[in-house]
């Protein structure tokens, strides 16, 4: 360990990122050789020479209307009766996949067209109040459809095994991230 220097790790970035490593994996990387040396106190002469490398936060892009739009039907050609609804609540609230998952129908005010979403990735964990568009409002009140006999606690997509006679509803539907939906 005494002999790794500053340009030893210069040299480690650049290589690794010849090989197609993104920054911020390299700075991860860079930080657990750095807790290491830290340990056996070799850090500190070494640190004013490391560069850390710049890990640009994009937020994202996007969809064009095009894009939307082939999303949405792409949506309405999967067997997934609850797909198409949960899309459009995403593109048109922001919600995350976890707010949508656990969203019960007592969190929607129809009447004052709003949405709160519980502790969630606010400052305070407090949760927050959504605004609902016509397209939202609409969504949500063609999906409360499907379960007449819905109560304020039932979530708004619960798991559904079979029919909707024997639909869970306290069951929030869960996906992940890594399931793919089925060919048609």
């Amino acid at each position: 360990m005494i002999d790794i220097s500053a340009e030893d790790i210069a040299d480690y970035q650049t290589c690794r990122s010849k090989t197609g490593a993104s920054p911020k994996t390299i700075n991860l990387e860079v930080g657990t050789l750095r807790a290491i040396l830290r340990r056996h106190r070799l850090w500190a002469g070494m640190q004013p020479d490391v560069k850390i490398m710049l890990v640009l936060e994009v937020a994202g892009k996007a969809l064009t209307e095009d894009e939307e739009w082939r999303l949405l039907d792409a949506c309405r050609r999967r067997r997934s009766r609850a797909l198409l609804p949960v899309v459009t609540l995403a593109l048109h609230t922001g919600m995350r996949r976890g707010e949508i998952q656990s969203l019960r129908w007592k969190q929607i005010d129809f009447l004052n067209r709003t949405l709160i979403v519980g502790a969630s990735k606010t400052a305070a964990g407090t949760g927050r109040v959504i605004p609902l568009n016509e397209t939202a409002v609409v969504t949500l009140k063609t999906w409360a459809t499907n379960f007449p006999g819905r109560k304020p606690e039932h979530c708004v997509f619960p798991y559904e095994h079979g029919s909707p006679a024997t639909t869970g509803s306290h069951t929030p539907r869960r996906w992940t991230r890594t399931s793919r939906p089925a060919r048609s």
